[in-house]
């Protein structure tokens, strides 16, 4: 009596769409059935603490053997015979698949469907990435864009005069001990956004789109030497390597004469 075949498991029932990264969205509906359609065995995998790196590693199982006879010697050449598990009943064709997407790291509901290239994305997504609090994003225009009409104004005072006019609004002056998050707490009160946000449509947005770059460029380099937009697409094109394994084995019978041998040789 032949033994009972072995039980291999799809990969639906360790593997949902719903735990792939959203950057392979437009295969998940094709995956979602191929899923429950192929077996596999010998599953192992890791992934990073920060979920942005996953490795797996596994046989993909053929529940029908693959092979070819040869003519009148009864050997078989078989595709992918089961090498580590011995069962002569299935072709097993072992996979490796990883997949890094550096943004992920910073942002765990990072939607590539919802970000472009234009500056406002890149300006917001890297204060995120860079954890920027909205205070050090002010001393940093204040530090690089903001120019004072005279030597009696500081600074802040002009930040203030640059913004006020700029919006039509009437955020108070500030004091000897006027602090930078009082200004930002004003900026929100009076506007509804960000002082983050404020500043960006102040001193980076220009007519000319290559200054706007270029004012883009200068804000972040006092965070990261390289240039942001370089810098950023690291961070968000996801790098994927996968490997398959192919072989093959001849399979002789139990019984097999000298002559069969001899004939095959020739």
């Amino acid at each position: 009596m032949p033994p009972p075949k072995r039980f291999y498991p799809t990969l639906a029932t360790v593997v949902s769409t719903d735990d792939l990264p959203e950057v392979l969205g437009f295969i998940k509906d094709g995956l979602s059935t191929m899923l429950g359609k192929i077996h596999f065995k010998d599953l192992q995998y890791s992934k990073s603490p920060k979920g942005d790196a996953a490795f797996y590693s596994l046989s993909i199982v053929s529940p029908k053997r693959l092979a070819l006879e040869i003519p009148s010697t009864g050997i078989a050449l078989v595709l992918n015979p089961d090498l580590t598990g011995g069962d002569s009943s299935i072709s097993s064709f072992p996979i490796t698949i990883e997949y890094q997407w550096k943004v992920l790291a910073y942002i765990r509901a990072f939607k590539s469907s919802s970000f472009s290239f234009q500056p406002q994305d890149i300006f917001e997504l890297a204060l995120m990435v860079l954890n920027l609090t909205e205070e050090q994003v002010m001393a940093n225009f204040l530090n690089i864009f903001v120019v004072p009409a005279n030597e009696q104004t500081t600074r802040l005072q002009q930040f203030i005069n640059d913004v006020n006019t700029q919006y039509d609004i009437q955020i108070p002056q500030p004091q000897e001990n006027t602090t930078l998050r009082q200004v930002v707490q004003q900026i929100n009160a009076e506007t509804g956004s960000y002082a983050s946000a404020i500043s960006f449509a102040a001193y980076i947005i220009d007519t000319d789109f290559e200054v706007t770059k270029a004012n883009l460029r200068k804000f972040f380099r006092s965070f990261i030497p390289a240039d942001i937009e370089a810098y950023l697409k690291d961070l968000l094109i996801p790098q994927f390597r996968a490997t398959l394994t192919l072989s093959a084995g001849l399979e002789f019978p139990r019984s097999i004469d000298t002559g069969c041998l001899q004939n095959l040789a020739a």
